[in-house]
């Protein structure tokens, strides 16, 4: 089994392609997020959306970037959401530290759907989101609705950005780009993930995480100003 520091070396090698070990000062900076619990999946989609950010904006010619302190930002941004989401219940706790309060994340899940529904512009976007609604009743009678949230989320953000062929034309450059510079089919994979997200939000798309958030923080704003 691989250490924490072995799993970011791995994967930020293998994503970029250059190096065979980190540098000594990105080994800090990956002893650092360990010793304060930023799960490995916080830092791999940081890593992720920090080189499609990259790719979106870079010369072809401009070389990729090599340390892991250029992605440090990005794995802190997402890494203050993930807690957020972790106090206020929305993802699982995967590592040791006080239980999040108890949701019913399939029935807010739903209700942020349901009116997402009678919302609709279109046939198709109401059988989506439909669709949505059964995968998360699904998946919690399955014990995951958490997981199943951000696969949803994956869908309906693609489903967005492919309204807009401007931006479905960007998205596919930067996977081009990504193909271009020699990376695998998991990191292009990866970047496809990470670019259609940051489409989906600049068409207006919220995605249920960050929607079940805005509603828990609108309750306690409401509580603490004496409204139940």
């Amino acid at each position: 089994m691989l250490s924490y520091l072995e799993e970011v070396e791995a994967f930020f090698i293998g994503l970029v392609r250059r190096g065979l070990a980190l540098r000594p000062s990105d080994v800090a900076v990956v002893q650092d997020w360990e010793a304060r619990g930023v799960p490995l999946e916080v830092v791999r989609r940081g890593i992720e959306t920090g080189l499609a950010r990259f790719l979106a904006s870079a010369n072809p010619r401009d070389p990729m970037p090599v340390s892991l302190k250029w992605f440090r930002a990005d794995v802190e941004r997402e890494f203050e959401v993930h807690q957020r989401a972790l106090a206020q219940g929305v993802l699982p706790v995967v590592q040791n530290g006080p239980c999040p309060p108890s949701r019913d994340l399939q029935a807010e899940a739903v209700a942020i759907l349901a009116a997402r529904v009678e919302a609709a512009s279109s046939e198709a976007e109401s059988s989506l989101l439909s669709r949505a609604i059964g995968r998360i009743r699904d998946a919690a009678k399955a014990g995951n609705v958490a997981e199943e949230l951000l696969a949803v989320d994956d869908e309906l953000a693609a489903a967005v950005v492919a309204s807009s062929p401007a931006l479905a034309a960007r998205v596919e450059a930067v996977v081009r780009a990504a193909q271009g510079r020699g990376l695998g089919p998991a990191a292009v994979a990866s970047i496809r993930r990470a670019q259609t997200r940051a489409a989906a939000t600049e068409l207006g798309y919220k995605s249920l995480v960050a929607s079940l958030l805005e509603g828990e923080e609108m309750a306690c704003r409401c509580r603490g100003a004496g409204y139940h």
